[in-house]
């Protein structure tokens, strides 16, 4: 501190804390000083090294919860959603949304 006393830890992280964003994609987030960080983005940028403008982190198997460093590359975003699981989950969206 910087006139002296303690600080208590008020804002404990939570590790690993899955979250379901849609019925077929998961999302590891670790929180930490109420900040979310994406755990496949960090473990790239520690191990694939700084994520280059442009790009974002993609899953090769397509498996969002694999977020070992020889799974994880640095792809466009227009590489990234044209995988092939992600766009059927793009029409099934699509189709829901029709259906409603």
């Amino acid at each position: 501190m910087p006139k002296g006393g303690y600080k208590t830890n008020q804002l404990a992280p939570t590790f690993g804390v899955v979250t379901k964003k849609s019925q077929n994609y998961f999302a590891m987030n670790l929180v930490f000083r109420r900040k979310n960080y994406k755990v496949a983005s960090l473990v790239a940028a520690a191990f694939n090294g700084p994520r280059p403008n442009g790009h974002d982190v993609s899953h090769k198997d397509e498996d969002s919860l694999n977020n070992t460093p020889s799974n994880l590359v640095y792809e466009t975003r227009k590489a990234n959603l044209n995988r092939p699981k992600i766009k059927e989950y793009h029409r099934a969206v699509c189709r829901e949304k029709m259906a409603a």
